[in-house]
């Protein structure tokens, strides 16, 4: 069944893929295989080592978590499920299929089921934390550089999307540190399905959640124990998420040396993208993402063409090879287990 779900999934992003690549070429075609042909190969270089840094402090974040739990771990095996994630949350809606191949790679890794869900969920609520300060910063910027101007569309999209990950964050903490208040609101909801009668069963319901309330109510408390740790994920991710967000400078740049695209516009239209394509509920953000980057980038540069070949490039770089790569590791990881 999961399979099926993964190919009709993969099918998804295919065809969503035929469609993106269809209208930034069709108008442009030969133009923009030249310029991708033509572009700075230092440049894309230097942007697949940034993104290849940003994975190693993710996984670094991870680490320093699941080390305490299990002091022998080895810093590589993380890496290596970081690269493996990649692949799950390319092909799964709100990259939801990630955590669950955490929990089970952290396991094989020599944590307990209870540690490894402990794991993900405090590298969950850090990383959604620190998602939460980039997109305070980039707003910031914004308001203070005025560098997208007064796009109601995009402004928008980009207030739905911040709005969507406060949510999120709030939720996460709202779970792992108050679990009282928590526990009610499940559950008024919980009573709220069973009258309109969506779901069934209570009882069944009530004891799945009340099990999900103690491995938060766990996390939480080794969070509050270790605020140091806390502070050290969080700046990890928050560092991993602004090299991310370099990376479209330096493709454009590759593509249009005379762009006047900078550093801080390449920050906050790229955290911009990455709030937007939260809640699109395709995978790997399809179709939004892509919208999305084409009309914040679109303005400074002098070609139509620049745009789209730039496209191309990031999101090739950033969302097809780290899912390849994330599928050829996850096949030498299933070998290895047997």
């Amino acid at each position: 069944m999961k399979n099926k779900k993964y190919i009709i999934n993969t099918l998804i992003i295919f065809l969503i893929t035929i469609i993106v690549l269809y209208f930034a070429l069709k108008d442009n075609f030969n133009k923009t295989i030249e310029i991708i042909l033509n572009a700075n190969k230092i440049l894309i270089f230097l942007s697949i080592a940034i993104l290849l840094l940003a994975f190693l402090l993710q996984a670094y974040g991870l680490y320093k978590i699941a080390k305490e739990y299990n002091n022998n771990l080895k810093f590589k095996n993380i890496f290596k499920q970081i690269v493996i994630v990649q692949f799950f949350n390319g092909i799964t809606p709100f990259s939801t299929g990630g955590q669950p191949m955490q929990v089970y790679m952290l396991n094989k890794s020599g944590l307990s089921i209870a540690n490894s869900t402990i794991t993900i969920l405090q590298n969950s609520i850090l990383f959604q934390v620190a998602l939460v300060f980039c997109g305070i910063l980039a707003v910031l910027f914004n308001r203070i550089y005025s560098i997208f101007g007064s796009n109601e569309l995009l402004a928008k999209l980009t207030i739905l999307g911040f709005i969507f990950n406060v949510i999120a964050g709030i939720g996460l903490l709202l779970f792992t540190f108050s679990t009282s208040l928590a526990k009610k609101i499940t559950f008024f909801f919980i009573d709220i399905l069973i009258k309109i009668r969506i779901i069934k069963n209570r009882n069944k319901h009530i004891e799945k959640w009340n099990k999900e309330f103690e491995e938060f109510e766990n996390s939480g408390k080794k969070l509050r124990k270790n605020t140091k740790l806390s502070i050290t994920v969080i700046v990890v991710n928050f560092l991993a998420f602004i090299l991310l967000s370099l990376i479209p400078y330096f493709i454009i740049k590759s593509t249009d040396p005379y762009s006047s695209i900078n550093l801080v516009h390449s920050i906050v239209g790229t955290i911009y993208v990455y709030l937007i394509s939260a809640f699109v509920p395709i995978p790997g953000g399809s179709g939004g993402i892509e919208f999305s980057f084409t009309r914040f980038f679109s303005p400074i540069v002098i070609h139509n063409s620049v745009i789209s070949a730039s496209l191309i490039f990031w999101r090739f770089l950033t969302y097809y090879v780290p899912m390849i790569v994330g599928a050829i590791v996850l096949n030498f990881f299933r070998k290895d287990e047997k």
